[in-house]
């Protein structure tokens, strides 16, 4: 793997860019799965 420091930092926004709407997505999605089984 790489060590460089630019390279790293640009993973790791990447991944929050993808992670964040993600998280977002799967909350909703138990949320209203919970609604579905608990009436």
């Amino acid at each position: 793997m790489n060590d460089n420091p630019s390279q790293a930092a640009r993973v790791a926004v990447a991944w929050t860019i993808v992670g964040i709407p993600l998280v977002y997505g799967l909350a909703n999605a138990v949320k209203a799965a919970a609604q579905l089984f608990t009436g």
